[in-house]
């Protein structure tokens, strides 16, 4: 991932560890259905730009 606008290291080290986290969360969701990758993408992608 590129940084363009570089959050603190306190909200980027927090967002990292929550994409570290519910990674494993989406990764069973896979498994089940493959469709669960474009939802879980909505999902996060708001949360993304909310550290920017």
């Amino acid at each position: 991932m590129t940084f363009y606008y570089r959050p603190t290291v306190t909200k980027a080290f927090a967002f990292v560890q929550y994409i570290m986290t519910n990674f494993f969360k989406f990764f069973r969701y896979l498994k089940k259905s493959r469709n669960i990758l474009i939802f879980s993408f909505f999902e996060i992608f708001p949360y993304f730009f909310h550290y920017f």
